[in-house]
């Protein structure tokens, strides 16, 4: 037996936003805009690789953090 969850941070966000399409936006955005530029930049500078690795994902791991603390929908 499956069950369905809706614990994972995009199911969250269609929830509270009413709309897939406006988290499909965020998604696209955070990738294209944060993402896409730091792993071009690890490519030309392999030695600064790891530093612009947490630099990239550590905003987006604050905000997991924040978005499942306990108490949250």
């Amino acid at each position: 037996l499956t069950v369905a969850h809706r614990s994972h941070l995009y199911q969250r966000l269609a929830i509270a936003w009413g709309s897939h399409r406006r988290v499909t936006v965020l998604y696209l955005a955070v990738n294209v805009i944060w993402l896409a530029p730091l792993a071009a930049w690890s490519a030309f500078s392999p030695d600064l690789a790891i530093w612009i690795a947490v630099l990239a994902l550590s905003p987006l791991v604050l905000i997991g953090l924040k978005l499942s603390a306990p108490g949250q929908p």
